[in-house]
């Protein structure tokens, strides 16, 4: 039946977000570009059978958006960059909204929201939006939510609240790719033991 075949669904589209994320990882942005479009697509399928589900569009959809943004900040392709770090912004705004206390949402929200300050399509000053938004969650977030939790207090000068983040992760031996992107921008993060 087309429940038996969304759950197929489902499945195909995290596992290729998660496919495409390990590709980051490894640096094939190429193959994870296209198995993040063909999760992006299923995202898509899946939200056009059925437009409130929430976690698909979490999960699959936004989160796929997201990653994509990052392949392109990755690949330093400007245009394809900020359309999809916008769509990913909007994307998880709009589920964050839904649902206040979706800290997966907020996570997404604030890693494109990063992605367009970087970018320089946001101001400056939204490094603190990022940090009121991340800071009272911060024992539930994502590594890569703590990864741009960290950035907005390096951003915003403070190194102290920066430097406990990036010590956990570094602890926990994470290293993706942005995780290191920020510890070359901010040397004085860097754990040295």
């Amino acid at each position: 039946g087309d429940g038996a075949n969304a759950l197929w669904l489902e499945f195909a589209g995290r596992t290729a977000t998660l496919h495409g994320q390990l590709l980051i990882y490894l640096g094939d942005l190429a193959a994870a570009k296209s198995v993040l479009g063909e999760a992006l697509n299923i995202g898509n399928l899946l939200m056009e059978k059925d437009p409130d589900a929430v976690l698909w569009q979490r999960s699959i959809t936004s989160k796929s958006k997201v990653l994509l943004g990052r392949v392109s900040m990755m690949e330093r392709e400007g245009a394809d960059l900020l359309r999809m770090v916008q769509e990913a912004r909007e994307d998880s705004s709009a589920l964050a909204d839904r649902d206040p206390n979706d800290v997966n949402a907020a996570g997404n929200y604030a890693t494109a929201l990063e992605y367009s300050i970087t970018a320089g399509e946001q101001p400056q000053d939204r490094w603190m939006d990022i940090i009121e938004l991340l800071s009272p969650e911060r024992r539930r977030l994502s590594p890569e939510a703590l990864t741009s939790l960290a950035r907005a207090y390096a951003a915003v000068g403070d190194t102290g609240a920066a430097r406990v983040i990036t010590a956990r992760l570094q602890a926990a031996g994470y290293r993706h790719p942005d995780f290191i992107r920020l510890l070359a921008d901010y040397p004085t993060l860097v754990d040295v033991k």
